[in-house]
């Protein structure tokens, strides 16, 4: 008997967490945001949440989804090459998927019983590795357990952690495809890079940091986005140096969830490309999982996967 699978694709982040500082300069008060990664404050923000009652652990959109952490384990690691890690799963609801219901032995229809408050329950299933908050997460079509309102969802329901530790908010940045930059190394002369960033106007930026600076400059404008080019006009030989523009590039690309486009331009003689764009450039991972009598992923399956991930990848 063949074994039933379901696709899933894994997303790979970055975990930032960020902490708004006073500073005296000149008799003026500063706000400056500083980032930092600390594995017990992750801990205790998932230990905080499992923690609480379980109508507390909800987060619902009224009338369209709703969904709470349902488990997590924190796993120390006693042997060289294994990574301490924190995993689990959220569990989610989609509501108002209300159809009537045709059976097959009598051809009639009659209408679903489901009320409206209630669906299908479906797993999405996540990891930390907490020595550098690598974080992974399980994503599928129509999942209400997404990397944005997983963010507010933590900020939300361990508000007292962040309280006790002066953290402003927590991010998720998208980790870049390491194929996209290395496609960078094909082209024989680059001349243009240009990428268009959001600016939201609810948002602080970091005015020590250059690129921050120049958001936060913008922003002051009324502006909603930044546009950053850096290129050689016509450059036919000699063009951008392509090591640091990939680091240029990395640096641009930190907070992925800012970007709006992007576009490189040059010339290449193996018949690639001579266009990039920078859409769909975040890593992530195909992979087919075993499924239950539900058609739910099996725990194990996903965990072994997630968990073999973490100790491998730099």
């Amino acid at each position: 008997m063949e074994l039933k699978t379901k696709n899933r694709t894994i997303y790979v982040f970055e975990t930032k967490l960020y902490s708004l500082v006073s500073h005296e300069t000149n008799d003026k008060e500063e706000n400056i945001l500083e980032i930092n990664w600390k594995p017990d404050i992750i801990e205790k923000i998932f230990n905080h949440i499992i923690n609480l009652d379980k109508k507390e652990r909800v987060q619902i959109k009224e009338g369209e989804w709703f969904f709470s952490l349902e488990n997590m384990k924190i796993d120390k690691k006693e042997i060289p090459g294994d990574e301490d890690c924190l995993y689990g799963w959220f569990e989610g609801v989609r509501l108002g998927l209300r159809t009537d219901l045709k059976s097959l032995s009598t051809l009639t229809t009659r209408e679903n019983p489901k009320k409206p408050d209630e669906s299908e329950t479906q797993r999405t299933y996540f990891y930390f590795r907490l020595k550098d908050g690598l974080f992974l997460l399980d994503t599928y079509s129509g999942n209400v357990v997404t990397v944005r309102r997983l963010e507010n969802y933590l900020e939300e329901k361990a508000q007292p952690i962040f309280k006790k530790y002066n953290i402003r908010n927590i991010v998720f940045h998208h980790r870049i495809n390491k194929g996209f930059l290395e496609e960078l190394d094909k082209f024989d002369v680059i001349r243009l890079a240009k990428v268009r960033i959001k600016i939201q106007d609810k948002n602080e930026y970091d005015t020590k940091d250059a690129i921050g600076y120049l958001k936060e400059i913008s922003r002051r404008t009324y502006a909603n986005y930044l546009d950053i080019v850096v290129g050689r006009r016509k450059a036919k030989k000699r063009g951008l140096i392509i090591p640091n523009l990939k680091e240029f590039l990395q640096k641009l690309l930190e907070n992925r969830q800012e970007i709006v486009s992007g576009i490189i331009e040059g010339s290449r003689s193996d018949g690639g490309p001579k266009t990039l764009k920078l859409d769909g450039i975040e890593e992530k991972h195909k992979e087919k999982f075993l499924v239950d009598e539900k058609g739910e992923v099996l725990p194990e399956h996903m965990f072994e996967f997630m968990i073999e991930m973490g100790n491998k990848k730099e």
